[in-house]
């Protein structure tokens, strides 16, 4: 795509909430991307889930609202199927004055945590199922929406029902139609539990492209739901009554020879990963903005919200994937183990502090930590009784 054939493109970063924030630029701008002339308050991308600054953010007044330089990722440019006139929507990462990734910016937090699977020549493949609910925001009460074809609101679950995506065909296919634009491998799509709920999985991939696509998709269906006559509502629980969106979350971790580190060879195959263990810190991230409508989808019994994790991701997929690879899928070490082996506990635990990470094996390092120093004190304190009782010290 030739970005300087256009009158104006759409520069953008991802923020903490999983918004698309930057700016519009000429097309002369082209030429300038990738020398970081385009520039960015570094608090954009931590504003909290209205588009403000957040209260007492150090970003902001202690640093004079410093900015920061945006370089673009290695996506391609793409084009924008939500506008009526030619445009194109070119990804950005932010980064500090001296170049540096910036450390809040989610893309650069999902690159990190993937720099130690690198390291053991390991590969993240990961895919996303996207649930969403179109909604009539008309008035001030939202409600369902109309049917297309028979011009009366939706009232009732349409299970899979092929005469509902029928009904939505012209949105789906326009929705397809741009995925195929910009590159992003839709595969099936059905009609879900809720009113006005639809799925779409997208194929598996490398981890990082996964989790670009994930984020530009969600911005492809909210605009051609607007185009349609809808909008699309990714909350938790956009109806307290009706079942709750989530985003299911896939990813296989292979070893230099292809193979998944999870499959123990057995008739079962892959092994379980991470069971339930990180879905206290994952739920923190996933439904921390969503307030009382995630506890609504939480506190439910509708389709296994446990097993599931239908938590709407408040966040970004950069970020709850992140979390996910930090704490799901991480081989858990006993406290036994870490008392054998100081240096591993150590390194473990600076670790888990530089990332604020959490988990079983930051527990159990810190714990194994803490009985090593305990018993470090205490053969120190054996051995000077033991020289003052026999005034062996008075010799030294």
């Amino acid at each position: 795509m030739d970005l300087n054939a256009l009158q104006t493109f759409r520069v953008v970063a991802c923020d903490l909430n999983g918004q698309m924030r930057g700016k519009v630029v000429p097309g002369s701008y082209a030429d300038k991307l990738a020398t970081g002339a385009v520039r960015m308050p570094l608090s954009v991308l931590n504003v909290d889930l209205w588009g403000a600054d957040i209260e007492n953010s150090p970003l902001v007044f202690d640093t004079g609202d410093a900015d920061g330089m945006l370089f673009p990722t290695d996506r391609a440019p793409m084009p924008v199927p939500w506008l009526t006139g030619p445009s194109a929507l070119v990804p950005m990462t932010l980064h500090t004055d001296n170049g540096a990734p910036f450390a809040a910016d989610p893309r650069h937090a999902l690159a990190r945590v993937l720099a130690k699977y690198d390291a053991r020549c390991w590969q993240v493949v990961a895919a996303t199922e996207m649930e969403f609910t179109l909604v009539d925001d008309s008035d001030q009460q939202v409600q369902a929406p109309v049917n297309p074809r028979n011009g009366r609101p939706l009232d009732s679950s349409s299970i899979l029902s092929m005469a509902q995506m029928d009904a939505f065909d012209p949105f789906l296919s326009a929705l397809y139609q741009g995925c195929q634009d910009m590159g992003i491998p839709a595969q099936t799509a059905t009609s879900e539990a809720g009113i006005g709920q639809f799925e779409i999985t997208l194929n598996h991939q490398n981890a990082l492209r996964a989790a670009d696509d994930t984020w530009v998709f969600k911005t492809l269906i909210k605009g051609l739901a607007r185009q349609h006559g809808f909008a699309a509502s990714f909350m938790a629980k956009p109806f307290p009554d009706d079942a709750g969106n989530g985003m299911h979350l896939h990813f296989s971790v292979l070893d230099a020879d292809g193979k998944n580190i999870f499959d123990d060879g057995g008739e079962a195959g892959a092994r379980g990963c991470g069971k339930t263990a990180g879905t206290r810190g994952i739920c923190a991230l996933a439904a921390g903005h969503a307030g009382q409508r995630s506890q609504w989808h939480l506190d439910s019994h509708m389709e296994r919200p446990v097993m599931r994790r239908h938590l709407r991701c408040a966040g970004t997929a950069f970020g709850l994937l992140a979390a996910s690879l930090l704490a799901g899928c991480e081989q858990t070490k006993s406290v036994d183990y870490y008392l054998e082996h100081e240096p591993e506990a150590r390194r473990q635990v600076d670790d888990c502090r530089v990332n604020a990470a959490a988990g079983a094996n930051c527990s159990n390092a810190i714990a194994a930590v803490r009985e090593i120093e305990k018993r470090k004190f205490e053969e120190t304190q054996r051995k000077t009784l033991e020289e003052a009782e026999t005034g062996s010290w008075m010799a030294k």
